[in-house]
């Protein structure tokens, strides 16, 4: 009853504001930044309970009902501005000055609509255009990897411990691309090639539930990759990178191609263009990847292609179409040969075609009254061509109608919507079956500000998923029709106590139904086999934090701290389980708990020869099954798959302590940078500690050779140095980046050995 009910109040909200809608007159402005004198689109102009907002180059028009009043002009990154008028006076160009950067940022993922960083009730960490460039970050990986609390896992973003290993399947973060989802429908997994990350404008990182705001794949959070906007100004921008991965130090880890010792690279060209035409935008970018992997076969070459254009109908209404290509070859292996070799076992290896192909048709138009409404949709096709028996090939359709509305004399904002996703798979993977998915889904949040200090927010939504798959799975009988549905509500508020001190508390649910790849998938890697299990159920959970942004000025440091305390839980969890069969299968492993602390510092300085930043954060969790037995670790194999659930988990880990398996209780990242004139300089550190538990039967020499060995030689976890050298020269940038500088030996999930110390150079040039 949920669904209707929604819709119905769409309707009326609509007849309200249509009927609402009366001939005034039009109070005409031009709103520019004081600094800079460009115009700024996005401001949000309020006058008796109704808002506007102004066109891309920063004009607007509002209906007056009086011949004198107030209008309050806000936009974020910039100070609140408020200007009297008398109706036949002419309002002119108005200026509003840029407010503090640390405090203002703006982010649109914590309520789906632009808000200072520093208002949000939830925790989040933002990556701003400069950062992937300077880490020469082709993808956003590198660059995820810096943000506190954030660990990539064989390619699947670990946000706080709320996941775990999962072997491409099964990602409980969701990523997203200019506000839709951008996740492969059948494993729900994202790629991170995909972005156009030489069009970023900026990436933002919700940590914790998000399912409420964003649905199922959103359970540990949100990766949002906003692109770039065309300015004023048109910008072309180029860039060129090689690397160059140096030998790892272990005269029996590095291999050779063809009789001559091997000297793996890769090479990056881009390129992007931004303009905006009178009632034009138009954003155009493509990169080319070359690359021969430091782990042997591991190669790939890739073309990506894609762009937008938004036509500006009216100063109301707006048309968008984006298109995104990618398509190259790649492969890989799933575990080494041995003990920290760059060498894949026999018959552990993969290669893959792909193409990957999504259009975005969006309209956006807002009233006099202040009704904004958005529709946006995304169609998503995606063939990867893969030997061994697992080729796929699925299409995708989302589709999403929002109505905002700002009730000015209430201080509050309204946010309701209704969304529905269609998929349709076909894989040797899944037994060559082609299945159908359905997911359909309405959620209402409502903000509401109080004494101009507090903000408190409440929502809801309603999710229904339903998939039509085979009525037999390797001989046994399965329902054919399978379906779920579940409501859940997010609670939150942001204090502002006094000057830049901000309290946050949020409690938030979560959930996420299993994708077809965790039911059905049934394929080998090497001497494993990954097993179906089509009785797998879904996972809900619940997470509530505490936190504290403080932003200060003392002797003309600028700086923020932002302490946090966490605790999520998850029931019926999912995750990927290696047997007692050798077989590795996604199973619900009961309960779990995470509970941890996170630590943030921003300092910021200028100085009469330059300039100096410090970015430091530090995170640490308990993760816990509430179902643990040691007792599992006494039962024979061929008693354990039959044993409760709490031996199964004990029996199933390689640690004799109660923790989560692939997870590391200690994250570090640190950045400090310095500018001084042309020059620019940079310095990193990466720290996570020793992965404690990982499957009891990965470290059986029998099954995979030198695991074992390996986690026993290396038990302190690993720590990453970074060093970044170059100069500004107004339209060519040249920079040196040397990545693990002390050449650690490590990895991230077992069998498979991350970069050794690598060079690379990078060109950038900007028109």
């Amino acid at each position: 009853m949920f669904v209707p009910r929604l819709v119905s109040l769409l309707f009326i909200i609509c007849w309200l504001e249509i009927a609402g809608q009366q001939d005034a007159p039009l109070l005409k402005g031009k709103v520019i930044d004081a600094e800079t004198a460009e115009p700024l689109p996005g401001v949000e102009v309020r006058y008796s309970g109704r808002s506007v907002q102004t066109n891309a180059e920063g004009h607007f028009g509002v209906f007056a009902d009086s011949s004198s009043g107030e209008l309050f002009l806000r936009c974020v990154g910039y100070k609140d501005l408020s200007i009297p008028f008398r109706v036949g006076e002419d309002l002119g160009v108005l200026k509003m000055d840029p407010n503090s950067y640390l405090l203002s940022t703006a982010v649109v993922s914590a309520s789906k609509y632009e808000r200072p960083i520093a208002e949000s009730a939830v925790s989040m960490s933002v990556i701003n255009s400069q950062m992937p460039s300077r880490l020469n970050s082709l993808s956003v990986e590198r660059a995820l990897d810096r943000i506190p609390g954030v660990q990539l896992i064989d390619g699947q973003a670990n946000i706080r411990g709320g996941s775990g290993y999962s072997y491409g399947a099964g990602s409980r973060v969701l990523l997203m691309l200019d506000d839709l989802p951008m996740m492969q429908s059948d494993a729900a997994v994202p790629y991170w090639d995909d972005l156009p990350a030489e069009n970023l404008r900026q990436i933002e990182v919700i940590k914790g539930a998000s399912s409420a705001l964003y649905g199922s794949a959103a359970m540990n959070g949100v990766v949002h990759f906003r692109s770039e906007e065309p300015s004023a100004e048109p910008v072309t921008e180029f860039s060129l990178s090689q690397t160059l991965y140096l030998d790892p130090g272990n005269a029996n880890a590095w291999w050779t191609r063809e009789g001559e010792h091997a000297q793996p690279f890769e090479a990056y060209v881009s390129a992007a263009h931004r303009q905006r035409f009178r009632h034009t935008d138009i954003s155009l970018s493509g990169s080319y990847r070359e690359k021969m992997g430091f782990n042997k076969g591991s190669d790939a070459s890739s073309f990506r292609v894609g762009g937008r254009m938004r036509w500006h109908l009216s100063d109301s209404t707006v048309l968008g179409l984006g298109a995104n290509l990618n398509t190259g070859t790649s492969s890989d292996f799933f575990y080494w040969k041995d003990n920290g070799l760059f060498e894949g076992a026999d018959g552990a290896t993969t290669s893959t075609r792909k193409t990957r192909l999504s259009l975005d048709p969006t309209l956006r138009w807002q009233n006099r009254r202040g009704f904004l409404h958005k529709v946006i949709g995304r169609y998503y096709f995606i063939h990867n061509g893969a030997d061994n028996d697992q080729d796929n090939r699925s299409h995708s359709v989302y589709l999403e109608y929002q109505l905002r509305k700002h009730f000015d004399g209430l201080g509050m904002d309204a946010f309701v919507g209704i969304a529905g996703a269609a998929a349709w798979t076909r894989a040797k993977l899944y037994s060559d079956t082609t299945f159908r998915v359905l997911n359909q889904s309405a959620y209402v949040q409502v903000e509401k500000r109080l004494f101009e200090q507090l903000n408190l927010l409440g929502g809801l939504r309603f999710e229904h998923y339903g998939s039509n798959g085979p009525g037999l799975v390797e001989g046994r009988e399965v329902a054919q029709n399978q379906a779920d549905s579940r409501t859940i509500y997010r609670l939150g508020l942001n204090w502002n106590l006094i000057g830049a001190s901000y309290l946050r508390a949020s409690l938030g649910e979560g959930f996420r139904f299993p994708s077809v790849a965790e039911k059905y998938i049934s394929t080998t890697a090497g001497g494993l086999r990954i097993a179906p299990n089509p009785e797998l159920r879904s996972e809900y959970g619940r997470s509530w934090e505490i936190g504290l942004r403080q932003g200060y000025k003392v002797w003309g440091i600028k700086g923020m701290v932002d302490v946090a305390y966490f605790d999520s839980r998850y029931y019926d969890m999912m995750e990927f389980v290696l047997n007692n069969q050798l077989q590795f299968q996604s199973r619900n492993i009961g309960n779990t708990k995470i509970r941890g602390v996170e630590c943030e510092l921003q300092v910021q300085q200028s100085f009469n020869w330059g300039s100096a930043a410090l970015q430091l954060g530090y995170t640490r969790i308990n993760p816990q099954y509430l179902e643990f037995d040691l007792e599992g670790k006494n039962l024979p194999i061929n008693e354990r798959e039959g044993a409760p659930i709490g031996q199964q988990n004990a029996a199933n880990s390689s640690a004799d302590v109660n923790i989560l398996k692939y997870r590391s209780r200690d994250l570090l990242r640190l950045d400090l940078s310095g500018r001084w004139g042309a020059l620019f300089a940079g310095y990193s550190i990466q720290y996570a500690s020793h992965v404690e538990a990982i499957d009891w039967l990965f470290q059986v020499t029998l099954f995979i050779r030198g695991i074992a060995d390996f986690r026993a030689e290396h038990d302190h976890g690993y720590r990453l140095h970074d060093v970044r050298l170059g100069v500004d020269l107004g339209q060519w940038t040249l920079q040196l980046n040397l990545f693990n500088a002390f050449n650690e030996a490590y990895t991230v999930r077992p069998g498979l050995m991350e970069a050794p110390r690598n060079l690379s150079f990078r060109i950038n040039y900007r028109l």
